[in-house]
C-alpha cells in the first residue's frame, strides 16, 4: 500500500508503523514529519519504506539546514522526482491520502 502523507502529525501515521508492505510519500507538509517519523520508526522496528517528493523538500528550505539532510542518508529514505512519484503510485494498487 502507498501511503501519501500532507501532514505533519504523526499520529496520522502511528497506527501503519508496524504493517509490512507500506511505502510512505511525504508531500507539502509532510515533508517537516521526517524527523519525528524517523524516530518513531526506530523505536517501532518499523519496516515501512519513506519517500520525499524533491521539489516539496526543496521548496521547504529544509535542504539547507543539516539537522534534516542526516536522513536522507538512510536507506529506507530516498528524495523522488515527480516521475518516480507517478511511478510508485501505478506500482500499489491502494493508495491512501493522509492529511490533517
Amino acid at each position: 500500500m502507498l501511503i501519501q502523507v500532507l501532514s505533519n502529525d504523526l499520529e496520522l501515521i502511528q497506527p501503519y508503523l508496524t504493517s509490512k508492505n507500506i511505502q510512505l510519500v511525504l508531500l507539502q507538509n509532510g515533508v517537516y514529519l521526517l524527523p519525528s517519523l524517523m524516530k518513531a520508526k526506530a523505536q517501532s522496528n518499523s519496516e515501512i519504506s519513506v519517500a520525499v517528493l524533491e521539489s516539496d523538500w526543496l521548496a521547504s528550505g529544509l535542504a539547507e539546514q543539516a539537522l534534516y539532510n542526516q536522513y536522507l542518508g538512510h536507506t529506507s529514505v530516498i528524495l523522488v522526482n515527480h516521475d518516480a512519484w507517478v511511478a510508485l503510485c501505478t506500482k500499489h494498487s491502494t493508495i491512501m491520502t493522509l492529511q490533517a
